[in-house]
């Protein structure tokens, strides 16, 4: 039997009832940041922020995707006028650790892989000049990463007290060390990549933070960079 919010979910990543929006990595596209899912999200998002401007969960897992496009789902939750709770599961890497920190709320699962790293630029034959520029290109998208890492990690515990310019020298210490940096859950949030762990206090729930926190008129005791 045909169900149309069964339909809509698997097909197009969105619970309209839980006001919920999917993004997984898609197993026949090399990446699932890309064009086609920045729209989709953005869609879904506009939709479920026109209705009312009740929290939004943002469930997600992917392995990264193209810069551009994940900017563009970045903007969007910073924009969107409903408070939005990002998921993290299965898989945060790339791409998809800048795009959490958007989030009203930042949460992952227990078991997630969480990686970041500066990204690789890739130049084909082409003139000097043009080379040159994508090199500067990449480099000012590189210096957005750590700024944006910086807005969110400076709430951490292992940065608590310290300026920006040790944080960032520290992030960048980091990255150049490991190129690409794992970190186990309890890592993510001691360096305050996210708040919490789903599951574990004070986030046993979604609906339990739903209850707790977005039910009671400026509460905001679980929530950093609460919109206005």
């Amino acid at each position: 039997m045909y169900d149309p919010d069964i339909h809509e979910i698997q097909e197009h990543g969105l619970d309209i009832s839980s006001r919920t929006i999917y993004l997984a990595t898609e197993k026949d596209t090399e990446n699932s940041i890309n064009f086609q899912s920045m729209y989709r999200f953005i869609k879904n998002l506009k939709f479920l922020d026109s209705i009312n401007h009740e929290p939004i969960i943002f469930y997600a897992g992917s392995a990264g995707g193209d810069v551009e496009y994940g900017f563009g789902i970045y903007d969007a939750i910073k924009l969107a006028k409903s408070p939005v709770i990002f998921v993290g599961i299965g898989e945060v890497c790339s791409m998809l650790t800048i795009i959490m920190q958007a989030a009203n709320l930042r949460l992952i699962t227990e078991n997630t892989y969480f990686l970041i790293h500066e990204g690789q630029i890739c130049i084909s034959e082409s003139e000097p000049k043009i080379a040159n520029s994508a090199v500067k290109s990449h480099r000012l998208t590189i210096n957005k990463f750590y700024d944006i890492y910086l807005s969110r990690c400076m709430n951490g515990l292992f940065f608590k007290g310290k300026n920006d310019r040790s944080i960032k020298n520290h992030l960048k210490k980091q990255l150049m060390k490991k190129g690409d940096w794992y970190l186990e859950a309890e890592e993510v949030i001691h360096y305050g990549f996210a708040d919490g762990i789903l599951g574990q206090k004070p986030y046993e729930s979604i609906e339990d933070i739903l209850e707790s926190v977005y039910n009671i008129k400026d509460d905001t005791t679980l929530i950093t960079n609460q919109k206005e």
